[in-house]
């Protein structure tokens, strides 16, 4: 997965297991994503399993991930911008 897509499915509010680089360290941090060792294929199966089979858990990871789409918008990113550049 590139940054892009998983900017993209946090902005859709997607749950997300990803492998562990470091866009998705990031990302995926507290709870708003589930990590797996590069190339462990199993782990990614069980995670995936496991995410799958837990209905509340999934629901707060998709809010979790939304939440955090949504506070990285351009619009959002673009004012925070401004609002730096008005305050040099």
């Amino acid at each position: 997965m590139t940054s892009g897509t998983l900017a993209y499915s946090f902005g859709l509010g997607k749950a997300v297991v990803s492998t562990r680089y470091w866009h998705a360290r990031e990302l995926l941090r507290d709870g708003r994503g589930v990590l797996v060792p590069f190339g462990d294929v199993a782990a990614l199966g069980r995670e995936t399993a496991a995410l799958l089979s837990d209905g509340p858990r999934r629901l707060a990871m998709r809010q979790s991930a939304y939440a955090q789409g949504r506070a990285t918008i351009w619009l959002r990113i673009a004012a925070r911008y401004c609002a730096l550049f008005e305050s040099i």
